[in-house]
Order: structure tokens, then sequence, then C-alpha cells
């Protein structure tokens, strides 16, 4: 299955997430750019790089932690139900201090290289396939699986990785299933609030599929009112595959050059291009 390389800009590293926390659970009467709550210029421009899917293959991990350790990114996103989750749990050991967020996860996304429920959902479950991995798709997810089974999962993800020790930053969602539908961007959202926990949301997003309220700068987006104001993150950027490996940084620095001032964004994620990962082959050595 084809993956896009998706690229994101956070506001900031973790301080910022966690800054944006509370904002998502109550807004201030006269509410700060998150630029301006890390003590910059409410113009400020600032740049975190997240690498995404630690533990799917351990040639993402291996670019991930280089990438980490050397400064070339400051945030990942984990999926928990990734075969190589043991990996990342052993690294996050010995870097505590590295700032880590969940992707929470409903789909095992490759044909060939499967993972299954966290949970323990037998087969039958709408979050399953016939031999009990994960679904590769997200409409049969969002057609079939209850919200029990959802909240279920998501829980389970977010449980293992706190029992496991690792120190959650945020939450963020892989394949962009938790937004197919209404119903799955409430369990999104719930998770946020019961965990206390930022969650990855494009302000362009909810701008652009949000219905207004009654109180400016609020809009109703998948059943929930969402203050803008709130969101950490402003923008989602792409690169789509088949662009030649000369013109990657080009592209890149045409796109941020390109961007306003004052508005957060997010830019994800490396890999190894080396055969031993389901990456090999795509433009992902961001």
């Amino acid at each position: 299955m084809r993956k896009m390389l998706r690229t994101y800009v956070y506001v900031a590293c973790a301080i910022s997430l966690c800054a944006c926390a509370a904002a998502q659970q109550s807004s201030p009467i006269h509410p700060e750019s998150a630029a301006e709550m890390l003590g910059y210029a409410s113009d400020a421009r600032l740049l975190v790089i997240q690498a995404e899917d630690l533990g799917m293959a351990h040639s993402i991990d291996k670019a991930s932690f280089e990438a980490l350790e050397k400064g070339w990114v400051t945030t990942a996103g984990i999926l928990v139900p990734g075969p190589w989750f043991p990996e990342v749990l052993r690294w996050s050991r010995s870097h505590p201090n590295a700032d880590l967020g969940i992707r929470l996860d409903l789909n095992s996304d490759w044909s060939s290289y499967r993972w299954r429920p966290v949970s323990g959902l037998e087969r039958g479950s709408g979050l399953t396939d016939p031999g009990g991995y994960l679904s590769s798709s997200q409409i049969s997810v969002a057609q079939h699986a209850t919200p029990a089974e959802v909240e279920g999962e998501l829980r389970a993800q977010i449980d293992m990785a706190k029992r496991a020790g690792i120190p959650i930053s945020h939450l963020d969602h892989h394949m962009r299933a938790l937004m197919v539908t209404p119903a799955l961007f409430q369990s999104y959202w719930k998770m946020g609030q019961e965990y206390n926990l930022p969650i990855v949301l494009p302000n362009q997003q909810v701008k652009q599929k949000g219905v207004p309220g009654q109180k400016p700068g609020v809009l109703n987006f998948g059943g929930i009112d969402v203050d803008l104001a709130s969101l950490p993150v402003d923008r989602e950027l792409e690169i789509m595959p088949g662009l030649a490996k000369q013109d990657w940084l080009s592209a890149y620095e045409k796109t941020l050059d390109a961007l306003p001032q004052g508005e957060p964004r997010r830019h994800r994620g490396p890999c190894w291009g080396d055969g031993r990962g389901p990456r090999a082959g795509f433009p992902c050595q961001g």
C-alpha cells in the first residue's frame, strides 16, 4: 500500500504540547498563541520535526533513534501494536528525556507485514480482519467497529505505554483513521480529555471542515466544539511519493519558506531505506 510522506511541523517540543494540553481543556479569556506561551513573539515561526511510526519496523526505529539522539528531530510517535515496539521500549528506557507521543493505531496497513490489536480482541471484531490482525482499511473499521471496540483498543495502547514507563507527551493517530467519521473523531478527542494529553488536530483542517458556533473562534468539528486557539498544530504539509531524492531538500525549503509567520506547523518522519523495513523505496529520510 502506497504511503505518503506527510510532513508536519509542531509548534515546539514537549513543553509546547504540554502547555497546549491545558488549553484544549479550557480557553483563557485572552488566549495567547502557542509561541507566546513558550516565551516567543506571537509571530515567531517555531519548528519541531517529528519522527513517525516508531515500532513499525527496525529500519524506522534505527533512523528515528539516530535522528533523536543527534537532534535532527525532537519528538517521535510510537505505534504500540507495532512488531518492533519492544525495541522502542528498550531505547526509551535509556533515553528518559526523549519526547515521545503515541500514534493511536486501528490499522495494520501492509499486505504481508501485519500486527494485531493489543486489547485482546478476537476474530470477528470490527477492528480485525479474518486472520485476527488489525484491518488494513480505515473504511472497514469505520463501518464495522463499535465505539466500545475502538475506545477499548485506544485505551489499551495508551495504558500499555504508560505501564511500560513511557512518559507520553501527546496523542496522534496512524493513517488518519480517527478522522474518517465523526464517531471516530469523538473517540480520539475523548482520549485526549481522559488522559489529559494534547491531540494532534490541525487548525487548518478544523477551519476547512468545521461549522461556526455561537462563540467566536469556536467551530463544531465532528460533533465537538473546538476552540481554534487551543490547537497546537496549524496545518499539515505533504510531499508525495515519486519525488526524486535530489529534489527533497529544495522541496522542503520552498515549502517552509512560503509559510506565513506566527503559525505552528508539523513535519514528520525519517526511516532508513535499507531494505530492512516496509518503507524501503519511499522518500522517508526527512
